[in-house]
């Protein structure tokens, strides 16, 4: 699949949401999630999905060829009765043959499927050194959520966060509700910055995002 298609790709920094119908944010969110991968036409994106997704996946896909890049879509039930469990030759082969430079998971989750999961990741930010997208359970209505929000601004607010808790020990939460929870921090366990802006070729995300998170020692 390759060639040129319309796109407004237009910034949702400039957009009031509440003026866009539904379709038109389930399109942003499309464009949102091309602006994340940094997709440009130098780009071979190659997109997983399932019928479900199906709608999803092409509008990421028209995003793509709209900045010139070429696309490759494929389809879960094309290696398999779902739920898959396990990532087969056919699967591996095909993304090998593309030689993609960004690759999305766009398809619901189903039970078991995670024991396909677990090594399709590593094999793409490790061995092909994509720049993923991974969108596990997307919908449409995250499409005109989460995925239009302004990523220059989650970028930016998430590393202001990670900035902040890094280092920190202790952190006490209180709400007026009555919730007062004190949680430690082991000095060697990392703070992970889920920023949404993966433009450097092995790394990979969860879109939509915007989250900081790692494991207390304590609660």
């Amino acid at each position: 699949m390759s060639g040129t298609t319309n796109s407004s790709l237009t910034s949702s920094q400039k957009l009031d949401l509440q003026s866009l119908t539904f379709e038109e944010r389930v399109q942003l969110g499309a464009e949102n999630a091309i602006r994340c991968m940094g997709v440009n036409a130098q780009d071979r994106v190659f997109i997983i999905t399932d019928y479900y997704r199906e709608s999803i996946a092409r509008r990421v896909a028209a995003a793509a060829l709209a900045l010139h890049a070429d696309v490759t879509v494929r389809f879960l039930e094309h290696y398999g009765e779902r739920p898959l469990t396990a990532f087969s030759d056919e699967l591996r082969n095909d993304l090998i043959q593309a030689r993609p430079t960004v690759t999305y998971y766009i398809a619901t989750a189903q039970p078991g499927e995670i024991a396909f999961r677990i090594p399709l990741l590593p094999f793409l930010a490790t061995e092909l050194k994509v720049r993923h997208g991974h969108m596990i359970g997307i919908d449409e209505k995250l499409m005109a959520d989460g995925m239009c929000a302004d990523y220059d601004e989650v970028f930016a607010l998430t590393n202001r966060v990670y900035d902040i808790l890094r280092h920190a020990q202790t952190i006490h939460v209180t709400s007026a509700k009555g919730s007062d929870v004190t949680a430690t921090f082991h000095k060697d366990w990392k703070w992970v910055p889920c920023h949404g802006r993966y433009h450097e070729q092995g790394k990979w995300g969860n879109l939509p995002e915007g989250e900081v998170f790692t494991a207390p020692a304590t609660v």
